[in-house]
């Protein structure tokens, strides 16, 4: 991982946020380097890491990683355990910035089941960051008969946020 790639995504994509709600990467986008790297969770949190050490010490928005887990024809309610997560080949990582206007938006039409994960997993007390399970599909997927999407979230937390 090239961290010049990530800290010119991130300088991009906070200027993005002035006039956008949300910005999203997948990380071999982010850095064309994470094709050539072991594809694994500790790794994904690295760029994780590294992006929120990029963040303006008082910025207000959130920053999150999230890792695809496939999906399924039913909501999922019980978490998978953390060390049996695998990155899924087809669908790298992405990282998302918010801006915090995202949060004030009118409503949401997802069913979905949401579950937090430790705070140290995988060594993330230091952050400090929420790692939730989530296993939803919005109103159209449901009316369309598609499956629910289930993904691991990672959200820097602090500040207003």
């Amino acid at each position: 991982m090239r961290s010049d790639r990530l800290e010119a995504w991130m300088k991009q994509s906070l200027e993005r946020l002035s006039h956008e709600l949300v910005v999203d990467g997948h990380l071999d986008e982010i850095d064309s380097e994470w094709d050539n790297e072991p594809r694994t969770v500790p790794i994904a949190v690295d760029m994780f890491r590294t992006a929120a050490g990029l963040l303006p010490v008082n910025w207000c928005g959130r920053l999150s990683l999230v890792v695809p887990l496939g999906l399924t024809p039913a909501l999922q309610v019980r978490p998978p355990d953390l060390s049996e997560v695998r990155l899924k080949p087809d669908e790298p990582p992405a990282l998302y910035l918010f801006d915090p206007r995202f949060f004030v938006t009118p409503g949401n039409d997802r069913e979905e089941y949401r579950c937090p994960y430790d705070e140290d997993a995988w060594g993330m007390r230091d952050l400090p960051a929420v790692i939730e399970f989530v296993s939803s599909r919005a109103r159209e997927d449901r009316m369309n008969g598609w499956d629910f999407t289930n993904d691991l979230w990672f959200h820097r937390i602090g500040q207003a946020q």
